[in-house]
């Protein structure tokens, strides 16, 4: 993990960037300047890089991609469905979703860890005002405004 890190630190000096896609695809942007050395280092590890990132093990702004703001674009990128990793698991990609119903389930995630989210706050489903969510551990103290 520690060596995934550092090749996308390096990838960073040069102006490049890596962009997971759905099938095991990985694109290296802006990578004219990028060394030979450094990209043959991409290739081989490039399965390490992609469970590390559909992992949510390495944070969305090593890859200087935007974080995904609803499941569509999570799908885009990470190749599954928010819903269809472990709900107890944090996912770094996860913790940027707003609320969203599909289907006749509302989906919401904890910003601070990506966990399924309990404690809403501000929320009038009938005015479709869905507030933000927050897990147990994450959830604000003291009273509610």
């Amino acid at each position: 993990m520690a060596d995934v890190k550092a090749l996308v630190l390096e990838l960073e000096k040069y102006g490049a960037r890596l962009i997971p896609a759905a099938g095991g695809m990985l694109t290296l942007a802006n990578a004219a300047g990028v060394p030979d050395w450094l990209r043959d280092a991409v290739k081989a590890v490039k399965v390490e890089i992609l469970a590390s990132f559909a992992g949510g093990e390495l944070d969305d702004h090593l890859f200087n991609t935007p974080p995904p703001m609803d499941a569509a674009e999570f799908h885009r990128i990470y190749g599954k469905w928010p819903w269809e990793i472990d709900w107890k698991t944090p996912h770094t990609g996860r913790r940027s979703l707003k609320p969203e119903v599909s289907g006749k389930t509302l989906f919401h995630w904890c910003p601070e860890c990506g966990r399924w989210a309990s404690f809403g706050f501000d929320v009038d489903l009938p005015k479709s005002q869905l507030g933000t969510w927050h897990c147990f551990e994450h959830r604000p103290t003291g009273d509610r405004p």
